[in-house]
């Protein structure tokens, strides 16, 4: 759910469970623009022969 009522950590934790198993993971960020920033990171290891 989406909106002014909805939790902002369980909206987190519904992204983190649909990106298990995927290259992907969700990263808490400092930025110029906001103290609390979540950012999709790619984890994917790329193996260079």
């Amino acid at each position: 759910m989406v909106g002014q009522g909805a939790s902002v950590e369980m909206l987190i934790e519904d992204i983190q469970v649909e990106l298990a198993g995927r290259p992907y993971e969700l990263v808490q960020a400092t930025g110029q623009i906001s103290s609390d920033l979540m950012v999709l990171k790619n984890v994917s290891t790329i193996e260079v022969s």
